[in-house]
């Protein structure tokens, strides 16, 4: 089976790969951050390792109490139990693919979606998604991401 890259993709987790076309052992999702756009607060997975790829741009990464920049072509690993965030350091849109391994996080981003409306964040929406696809998020992580690295909601 042969997948194309959208490069229209939703900036929210689209799916690429699902775990049926990999016996279940993993899935790729896509997302678009948009310039000075924060990925998602620092959290951590209890069951899921991510592997971040920068295919567009460039991507800010930190994992465990590490920061770095990646380029095209370079990725970050995530493993469980590491706390972990990404964003875009730039004025231009970047794209990742996010592999996930084992799979079942990808279904988070059609939950997160719900969250999102005219208003802004539904938290309520958000923090159920979140408390239901292995996700512990550190909110206060927030405020210090945006500020060290010049970044937006």
């Amino acid at each position: 089976m042969t997948t194309t890259i959208d490069r229209d993709a939703s900036a929210i987790g689209g799916l690429l790969v699902e775990p049926v076309q990999t016996q279940g052992q993993l899935a790729i999702v896509q997302h678009v951050v948009p310039p000075h756009g924060l990925g998602a607060p620092l959290h951590t997975h209890s069951a899921t390792t991510e592997v971040h790829i920068c295919v567009a741009g460039r991507i800010g990464a930190r994992v465990g109490g590490t920061d770095r920049v990646l380029d095209v072509g370079e990725l970050s690993v995530a493993p469980i139990g590491i706390p972990h965030t990404f964003w875009n350091p730039t004025d231009e849109p970047a794209r990742i693919l996010e592999v996930i391994t084992p799979p079942g996080f990808e279904k988070y981003f059609d939950d997160l979606r719900k969250g999102f409306g005219p208003d802004g964040f539904d938290f309520e929406v958000v923090g159920a998604a979140m408390a239901a696809h292995d996700i512990e998020a550190d909110m206060a992580s927030i405020p210090a991401l945006l500020g060290e690295h010049g970044l937006v909601l």
